[in-house]
Order: C-alpha cells, then structure tokens, then sequence
C-alpha cells in the first residue's frame, strides 16, 4: 500500500491543536516521517493509530530531553500519534 500524507494545517485540525504547536511538534522532530517538500509544505504520513506509534513518539519525546509542562501537554501528545 501506497504511503498517504495530509498537509501539518490537516494534521492540527484532525488532533485538536493549534497549527503553531503542531509547528513546534514538527520543528521539535516531535511528529515522526513529517518532512518539508521542495515547496516548503509540511507533510505528516496518515498512520494508523497503534501501541507501536505510541511507544515510538514516547522515545522520540524522551530522547529530545523534552520536558513536558502541563496534563493538557501531555493529552496533545498523545493524540497527536
């Protein structure tokens, strides 16, 4: 099966964040095969939500020495995999 991508302004809008902090999830390497293309769009791959995304987001959070501020911070994660 062929990958699927959504544009970040998707991606924010299906996870309930802002478009700015889903920019920062990106900038951060926060939100995982998201790449700029060779016109500077966002695209962030459609996945499955799986216990795999999960556990592989919580690295990459872990492994950033990101700190993480608040519960609501903490749900926006999440739903963000």
């Amino acid at each position: 099966m062929e990958q699927r991508y959504k544009k970040l302004s998707n991606y924010a809008r299906d996870n309930g964040i802002n478009y700015r902090t889903a920019w920062n999830y990106f900038n951060k390497g926060l939100i995982n095969g998201a790449f700029k293309n060779e016109v500077g769009t966002i695209l962030v791959p459609v996945v499955e939500k799986t216990t795999d995304n999960l556990i592989d987001n919580i690295k990459t959070l872990l492994a950033n020495n990101q700190i993480v501020k608040s519960k609501e911070e903490i749900k926006n994660f999440i739903n963000c995999i």
